[in-house]
């Protein structure tokens, strides 16, 4: 398929390689100018690294609530194209059977969350060091055992907060979709001046996630990062068919050795 794009060149291809499904702006523009003319009127948004149209900063879902990003940072650990393989592991992980194996499904998970784990320093290099973790609340009641789990593997010995949803059993994704709700979050734990992980599985419209950090901010919070898994795309939208083309063309590797997942660079000095 490469071969065949206006511009192609061999080490532009191997960048594409490495950037598998986790893409940033910065390593974007390492591409040789015009190998990829199709990718030339695109960005990324600054925060929740949704792909955009040049001119704009952010998502227009991220414009939505751009007033609250002030102490917040957004991670995402792969992409999650809609239709792909790890968009499927996604939904369907928690509904593996209560028993003492895992699915392939999750232990694809359990593999990347080992490989961001392998780069927690460069997250504590970045924002400094993590006080607590708060695992995103489900909205519909369900069992969030295994997001536990796989926060663990990430944050290993942390302490994992208290953190509880209160609103009626719905999803803050579907029923109230794009909105903020942070007073239906409550935090059973003092949080003041600390530095607050939230981890959740898919970022979707970033709902719930958003939700659970604006009411860590509200309760005193210094700084929230959001970690996600999988940064869902709809492939059907304009901005994001280039990407889907010519970065998850297929089900590749979830992640690279040489890409720090908190930076989607190399690691930080």
């Amino acid at each position: 398929m490469f071969q065949n794009t206006p511009g192609y060149n061999a080490s532009s291809y191997m960048l594409i390689r490495k950037l598998v499904c986790n893409p940033r702006q910065e390593m974007l523009a390492q591409i040789t100018p015009g190998a990829i003319p199709e990718l030339s009127e695109y960005r990324f948004c600054s925060f929740c690294t949704t792909p955009i149209e040049n001119g704009y900063r952010y998502c227009w879902q991220c414009r939505k609530y751009k007033d609250l990003l002030g102490n917040k940072s957004f991670n995402t650990l792969a992409w999650a194209v809609k239709g792909s393989q790890y968009y499927q592991d996604l939904l369907t992980y928690k509904n593996q059977p209560k028993a003492s194996y895992y699915t392939q499904a999750y232990k694809r998970l359990l593999t990347l969350a080992a490989f961001a784990q392998s780069h927690l320093a460069c997250l504590y290099r970045k924002w400094g060091y993590v006080d607590s973790v708060a695992v995103v609340p489900s909205s519909r009641r369900r069992d969030n055992t295994y997001l536990h789990i796989l926060a663990d593997r990430v944050f290993d010995a942390l302490p994992h907060l208290k953190v509880k949803y209160e609103g009626k059993a719905t999803s803050l994704e579907t029923k109230m979709r794009g909105e903020i709700h942070p007073e239906l979050i409550k935090i059973q734990e003092n949080v003041k001046g600390k530095h607050i992980v939230v981890v959740d599985d898919p970022w979707v419209t970033g709902s719930s996630a958003m939700s659970t950090a604006q009411a860590l901010t509200l309760q005193g919070a210094e700084h929230v990062t959001i970690i996600v898994f999988g940064r869902t795309l709809e492939p059907s939208w304009k901005t994001n068919q280039p990407f889907k083309q010519f970065f998850c063309p297929e089900n590749r590797d979830l992640f690279h050795q040489d890409i720090c997942p908190f930076t989607m660079g190399s690691c930080p000095p």
